[in-house]
């Protein structure tokens, strides 16, 4: 039986599934968790039409309502109404700010981090560069997403090599210039993009290798990479690399610094040398099962919610 406090999830939209995901692992583990919300991206959006008195609310500032606005015109305090009342109809619970690791918030991200901890909120995030950002202001604690997996990819056994990329943003995860390092260093890249989820499961068990973005921090996808058996290759920048580091991670090899240049350099040594494909594949699984699998996440869900006060 988890150790995990019950936890209400509250907010309009869950990106990424993450909160819905997160609940799930809970209640498997004999734990209390609900997700109340409208939206989500393009995983699954079964929320809980009704929810019990929670030990925790978590509320997702920054991350809007899924239309695609930019929630810091409104300022940091921006929350849905409805989210406000449960915040209000339980005053005991205790409270946490996570983010996502949103763009549109990530201009705003030290007012965020100042106003959410003097609002008395702990602060979380999915993303290691929102904590290492808002760590600067107030402590942050690193909650990553518990992504799903189809399988295990096929192992690097042949050329050309073939590097997928599945952006959810194409302009944000730096598509082009995916397409161009990986041309240039003489492999084929391939991007998918607004196909459903369950379809680029599938892709990435075809491939032996797939990128993440050049935002310098992994995301969704990079652990989905991982956890699919691909060598999972993602830009992270050296301050990320060190917030990493100094919560018990160390990084893979596959990780590079946040540049096409690098992302190009790195694909060329996977050509130029095959038979590491398979062993950073190898390495990825491994990485991801010893720090992001469900019994990972749910000791770090347990450490956090936990030590709340």
């Amino acid at each position: 039986m988890t150790k995990i406090p019950t936890v209400l999830f509250a907010h309009d939209f869950d990106p990424a599934g993450v909160m819905i995901q997160w609940r799930e692992a809970i209640r498997r583990a004999g734990g209390k968790a609900w997700v109340a919300g409208a939206r989500a991206y393009i995983h699954r959006a079964d929320f809980d039409p009704v929810c019990g008195k929670p030990d925790v609310i978590v509320v997702c500032p920054g991350v809007g309502d899924g239309s695609g606005g930019d929630p810091g015109r409104a300022g940091v305090t921006l929350l849905p109404p409805w989210v406000e009342m449960l915040l209000a109809k339980y005053p005991k619970a205790r409270r946490v700010a996570l983010f996502h690791g949103s763009l549109h918030c990530w201009p705003l991200r030290e007012e965020y981090a100042r106003h959410w901890h003097e609002r008395g909120f702990a602060l979380a995030a999915t993303t290691l560069d929102y904590v290492t950002e808002m760590g600067k202001i107030a402590p942050c604690a690193w909650l990553p997403p518990l992504v799903e997996r189809a399988g295990t990819a096929i192992l690097c056994d042949r050329l050309p090599l073939v590097v997928l990329q599945t952006p959810s943003d194409p302009i944000a995860c730096g598509t082009q210039d995916f397409l161009n390092a990986v041309r240039n260093a003489k492999a084929i890249p391939l991007a998918s993009w607004l196909v459903p989820h369950p379809m680029n499961l599938e892709l990435k068990l075809r491939f032996s290798a797939g990128f993440d973005h050049f935002r310098g921090a992994p995301s969704v996808n990079a652990l989905e990479n991982a956890a699919c058996g691909q060598a999972s290759i993602f830009s992270l920048s050296a301050e990320n690399r060190a917030t990493m580091e100094s919560l018990g991670v160390p990084a893979p090899p596959t990780a590079i610094e946040p540049a096409q240049d690098a992302l190009e350099e790195k694909v060329r040594y996977m050509v130029e040398h095959p038979e590491v494909v398979e062993d950073w594949q190898d390495g990825c699984l491994a990485w991801w099962a010893r720090y992001f699998d469900e019994n990972a996440i749910l000791e770090r869900l347990e450490a956090f919610f936990g030590g709340l006060r």
